[in-house]
């Protein structure tokens, strides 16, 4: 199964997929949709969406028949996520990381092919995932513990299937994992994970290797609009061009698929395919062999958002994590408003 990063496609011609083998796309796909399929467009512009004839055009050939819906923009339309899910049950597509209510949200999704799949999803509530509630649609919330208590459920019950766990995280443009996010991160593999997939931050991320499993910190943007949303003010910068794609089941191991985002063409141009394996490939992870406090330290130095943003840290207790949590989300509110009285751009602060 391959794992891509953030998809919003506005309109009709915005993406246009060239180069790709069609040994590749008959794979199985798992995409992140960033924002709800709707079959008309929202009346509001603040929002992220899918527009459903442009999203299906778009991956006419492909084969993606699974989809994360555990993220901050699945429920910036009124019923969106219900809608999204309505449409992709008709189509037999199995979903994951957001749901009709709590429990359907936590629900794994199991990928029934020979690859023997399971998958798991959650959404932080910092970044603006929306929790679900007994009786609200919403995303599958992401804490260390309810991740924890979550995979040792799914192990027990789907022993000796892979499972992978999907986390929409982390600050947007920050490479790097925060230390309490990269040591769960690792307690999973040694809980017996097959791979740990995070999504946000629009760039790719470090690759590490840990116990010969993977932990991608990042896939970047996949397919998303450039110039549509808000109001056509949302233009990711060029780091974002880049972009990755995750085949966690490969015969040769995990492997990577590197694409390349033209805004004058929109179009998603095939690269290479990246190994993950041996000494010094690319994207490979600089703090590998660090332990969690050396990492911690070595964040500190390296991180790319510092901007009165905290530090999530490996020994943080509860109280200290829902105070940083709140800022974080105070911090954002702010910024909100100095975008709409234009006095911040959106280019680098969309969230």
């Amino acid at each position: 199964m391959i794992f891509t990063g953030d998809v919003a496609i506005s309109q009709i011609g915005d993406i246009v997929f060239e180069g790709f083998p069609e040994s590749i796309k008959r794979k199985s796909w798992c995409v992140n949709l960033e924002g709800p399929l709707v079959k008309e467009k929202p009346g509001v512009t603040r929002v992220v969406y899918n527009d459903e004839a442009a999203f299906y055009q778009a991956f006419e050939g492909f084969n993606v028949d699974t989809y994360f819906l555990g993220n901050n923009h699945i429920k910036d339309v009124p019923y969106g996520l219900e809608s999204t899910i309505e449409n992709l049950s008709s189509r037999g597509a199995a979903y994951f990381g957001a749901g009709l209510n709590e429990s359907d949200a936590a629900s794994p999704a199991v990928i029934k092919c020979k690859d023997n799949i399971v998958l798991l999803g959650f959404g932080w509530n910092v970044v603006g995932c929306v929790p679900a509630k007994k009786n609200r649609s919403g995303v599958n919330t992401f804490s260390p513990h309810r991740v924890m208590s979550d995979v040792r459920k799914t192990i027990e019950k789907y022993g000796g299937k892979k499972i992978v766990v999907v986390i929409h995280g982390n600050y947007e443009f920050e490479r790097y994992p925060q230390p309490a996010h990269r040591k769960l991160s690792l307690e999973l593999i040694d809980e017996g994970v097959h791979s740990v997939i995070f999504h946000h931050s629009h760039v790719i991320g470090p690759i590490e290797i840990y116990k010969n499993k993977i932990i991608a910190y990042g896939l970047g943007n996949w397919a998303f609009s450039y110039a549509r949303y808000f109001g056509g003010k949302l233009c990711f910068p060029e780091v974002s061009f880049q972009q990755l794609a995750i085949d966690v089941s490969n015969d040769e191991g995990v492997v990577g698929y590197l694409a390349q985002f033209d805004p004058s063409s929109k179009s998603v141009k095939f690269k290479e395919k990246i190994r993950f394996e041996g000494r010094a490939f690319k994207y490979e992870a600089e703090f590998s062999g660090l332990d969690n406090l050396d990492y911690e330290k070595w964040f500190e130095r390296n991180r790319i958002k510092k901007r009165l943003l905290p530090i999530y840290r490996v020994n943080d207790g509860k109280a200290k994590t829902s105070l940083k949590s709140f800022w974080v989300v105070v911090r954002k509110a702010i910024i909100d408003v100095l975008v709409v009285v234009k006095v911040k751009s959106l280019k680098r602060n969309f969230g």
